[in-house]
């Protein structure tokens, strides 16, 4: 049996577009030329698939959905107050890309969390581009990307604009080149957002 890969491992190899050195069994083989989806399976229990292959795709194209289709809202508690319509939204998209089990529990919590760091990560980003640096009158007040409409993009400019970076923004900074992060920078930061986010979300 392939070792367990670990969340923060995943998203790691993910960022790095790098494979963790195992051998994957034959279930796990690249399928694009077959023209068939890669199955994803989430044990009882856990967060993430445990298989290297399965856990490294869930985290890079399960990434590319939310990213692309998917809103950036100030808080993860506004997603909850939506009735978890994107949650839904999110799920609903992944049988295209891969052989999932959506009604699963072990899926659906697994897709929770993978929206909880994009969410995180993703309000970084945009935080980067947008905020670090400019003056608050020189902040665009209309969305600059088309996954937020305009009351969206000024619910966080509002929030962004009037807060102090914490230490991760620091950490990010610092260690962010232009090609992004490092895997072991990508593992870090996500083990320090699982620190803070411990014991209730915001």
């Amino acid at each position: 049996m392939p070792p367990r890969v670990t969340r923060a491992k995943a998203l790691a190899l993910a960022q790095a577009g790098v494979s963790d050195g195992t051998t994957p069994d034959s279930q796990e083989l690249p399928t694009k030329g077959l023209h068939t989806k890669l199955p994803i399976h989430v044990r009882e229990g856990l967060k993430w698939p445990e298989a290297p292959m399965q856990a490294t795709k869930f985290a890079s194209e399960g990434g590319i959905i939310l990213r692309g289709h998917i809103s950036i809202l100030t808080h993860y508690k506004d997603y909850k107050a939506h009735n978890e319509k994107y949650l839904k939204d999110y799920i609903g998209k992944l049988p295209g890309q891969f052989d999932i089990e959506t009604t699963s529990q072990p899926v659906i919590k697994a897709c929770t969390d993978m929206l909880k760091l994009q969410q995180r990560h993703g309000r970084y980003r945009l935080k980067k581009k947008y905020f670090n640096g400019l003056a608050t009158n020189k902040v665009p007040t209309r969305t600059p990307v088309t996954t937020m409409n305009d009351d969206q993009w000024n619910k966080l400019r509002e929030k962004q604009v009037e807060r102090d970076p914490t230490p991760i923004d620091l950490f990010k900074n610092f260690h962010c080149s232009k090609n992004g992060y490092t895997a072991l920078v990508q593992a870090a930061i996500v083990r320090m957002e699982q620190i803070v986010t411990q014991p209730g979300d915001d």
